[in-house]
């Protein structure tokens, strides 16, 4: 049996409730081949008192291949043979009937399943296997609301877990390598070189510490006993990978907003070298947009833009404005001298450099600055593509969440709202645009952007 004190985010005990019988039913199941799943099923719907002849109508193979069968459900006690007709064992039936279930082609391991599973377990039991308050009120919405409640909760669940055991690691990863989230147990039982018995103990553990969960997948008449994520998780990551930005292949149209990637750098670094002396900012203003048309002769300057180099300047203290006239201050001298890529993270990560917005905080900046990482290895694309299959939690309101449906659940995508657009637009092509994060531009008169060389770096683990 698997060492539970070595596990600190769970105290899972299988001695906490019947196991053995656990154990032992899972096991028999593991063994069954098609036949006698389908035997299986006729007992599981029909009525506590039966004949076999009326079993056997149902079913494409021999009475004495039935019958064998049969016997063998007996020594587990499902059943009782009695000359042409059996009695079936009402509460061991229920025991079948829901682990048959998995040999379903249309089973859901889902979140009412799990729900199902843990009703094996005594009630009082769980608050400590899950560390759970006791004065919960509903111990299963207590598990979903610590484990279960969004993707990113859940994600970091096994990330904590992962390196709890060996068992862990290799499942975890092994799953999250494999197609469709699912792999066969046999990968499991050969890495560790379990016994029949000790890989059943073994998913039995995993699926308590909700890792991964059984089911049987039928391959040429066989049933293959497989692996996977629960299917709200499951079905979340594959509708993540349905939603791709698409890259734009036809630039001759675009126009940059600074050729450069450190643009906006490169224009506070030439309005600092033009205050060798105090100047008037009209003046200023005149010498960076000639600067820039000479750099950047295909692109619109607009006012706007001349003044946000300039108020940036002000901003972090590089400058001082008054009266009308710019003044560079001693604080710039050492930045003046760093490479492009230096000064950007200097601004980037600069204490005076806050990004305000009304109705929106620190924690939905750094959402929305995340946000990038979804098309970190393509092209420019369009914001308006960009924001559809953004899933950035800039508000509670927002968040990816578990909503129930009936006796299902599914993870719901937020929609966001003008000012929430608004938002994460500023983010992109103002703050991360202005740190050389992203390359900015539009496509007749539609915006869009790129991940920089750096932004790659910065962002390329989030």
């Amino acid at each position: 049996m698997f060492e539970i004190s070595a596990i600190r985010k769970n105290k899972i005990s299988f001695e906490d409730y019947d196991f053995k019988q656990d154990l032992e039913l899972r096991l028999f199941l593991s063994k069954l081949d098609k036949n006698s799943v389908s035997v299986l099923e006729e007992i599981i719907y029909s009525s506590l008192k039966t004949a076999i002849d009326k079993i056997l109508k149902n079913l494409e193979i021999s009475k004495i291949e039935l019958i064998k069968i049969l016997k063998n459900f007996e020594k587990f006690n499902l059943l009782k043979i009695e000359n042409e007709n059996i009695e079936i064992d009402k509460k061991i039936r229920n025991f079948f009937e829901f682990e048959c279930q998995r040999f379903d082609k249309n089973f859901k391991e889902d979140l009412y399943f799990v729900s199902r599973l843990l009703q094996k377990i005594p009630i009082h039991v769980l608050p400590i296997w899950y560390y759970l308050p006791r004065s919960s009120n509903n111990i299963f919405n207590s598990i979903i609301e610590k484990f279960f409640k969004t993707p990113n909760l859940y994600k970091r669940y096994l990330d904590n877990i992962e390196h709890e055991t060996p068992l862990f690691t290799f499942a975890i990863q092994e799953i999250f390598k494999s197609e469709n989230f699912t792999i066969e147990t046999k990968l499991i039982k050969d890495k560790f070189s379990f016994t029949d018995e000790e890989l059943t103990e073994a998913l039995i553990f995993l699926e308590l510490n909700f890792i991964c969960f059984v089911t049987y997948v039928e391959i040429d008449c066989e049933y293959i006993e497989t692996a996977t994520l629960f299917t709200e998780y499951k079905t979340f990551l594959n509708h993540l990978k349905t939603f791709k930005t698409i890259e734009i292949k036809d630039l001759d149209n675009l126009i940059k907003k600074r050729d450069s990637d450190f643009g906006f750098v490169q224009d506070m670094h030439f309005v600092l070298e033009s205050l060798q002396k105090p100047s008037e900012i009209k003046s200023i203003k005149d010498k960076l947009k000639k600067h820039i048309s000479k750099i950047d002769p295909k692109i619109h300057i607009a006012n706007s833009y001349l003044d946000s180099v300039i108020d940036k300047l002000i901003k972090i203290k590089y400058v001082s404005f008054k009266d009308n006239i710019l003044s560079k201050n001693d604080s710039s001298n050492e930045w003046l001298l760093m490479d492009n890529e230096k000064k950007v993270l200097h601004l980037y990560y600069h204490p005076l450099n806050t990004f305000q917005y009304e109705n929106f905080n620190e924690i939905s900046l750094k959402e929305a600055e995340k946000s990038i990482s979804k098309v970190i290895n393509c092209g420019y694309v369009y914001f308006d593509d960009f924001i559809i299959n953004s899933f950035a939690n800039v508000s509670e309101e927002r968040s990816i969440e578990l909503k129930p449906f009936g006796k299902s659940y599914k993870y719901v995508f937020p929609t966001y709202n003008i000012e929430e657009k608004k938002f994460i637009k500023s983010v992109i092509f103002d703050r991360l645009f202005e740190a050389g994060i992203v390359s900015i531009g539009s496509i007749k008169a539609k915006d869009c952007f790129r991940v920089t060389k750096l932004g790659k770096l910065l962002f390329e683990e989030v």
